[in-house]
């Protein structure tokens, strides 16, 4: 379970957490047998978590959701209540998801920095003080990056 991160409950989601697969192999097995529907982005999704969850010890996986829907998919917080917020992508974008902006303003001195994922592309810049790392997928769970 990966439950949300929340400061204000009349205007982010608080109480259903998100749940992923531990093993690759059963969710793609689930995937081709059962769940034609399901987007390939929701196998990126889970392989990103198991990425984190074994790359990033000390800190906590949860997720942001507001009212209106609006999320990103993983924050990371460790011990001294610094926050790393992860959007998911699977394309080559380096287009800043408007919820950081909107994520910022609420939590600017706990962001230690921004990642947004890719498929393939590596850069980094600066928003409104703060670093964003944008870099592939199968990259995301590169610990050096906290550093």
């Amino acid at each position: 379970d990966v439950k949300p991160f929340f400061s204000d409950k009349t205007k982010e989601i608080f109480s259903q957490p998100n749940m992923y697969l531990s093993d690759l192999w059963i969710f793609s097995f689930l995937w081709k047998n059962y769940w034609d529907k399901l987007e390939d982005w929701k196998v990126i999704e889970n392989f990103v978590f198991l990425e984190l969850l074994k790359n990033f010890p000390d800190y906590e996986i949860k997720f942001y959701k507001k009212k209106n829907w609006t999320e990103i998919d993983f924050i990371l917080e460790n011990w001294k209540w610094e926050i790393i917020p992860i959007e998911v992508k699977s394309n080559n974008s380096f287009a800043v998801p408007k919820i950081f902006y909107w994520f910022w303003e609420k939590y600017w001195s706990k962001i230690k920095f921004f990642i947004k994922t890719t498929k393939t592309k590596i850069w980094n810049e600066e928003i409104l003080n703060k670093k964003i790392v944008f870099l592939p997928n199968f990259l995301c769970g590169f610990n050096k990056i906290s550093n």
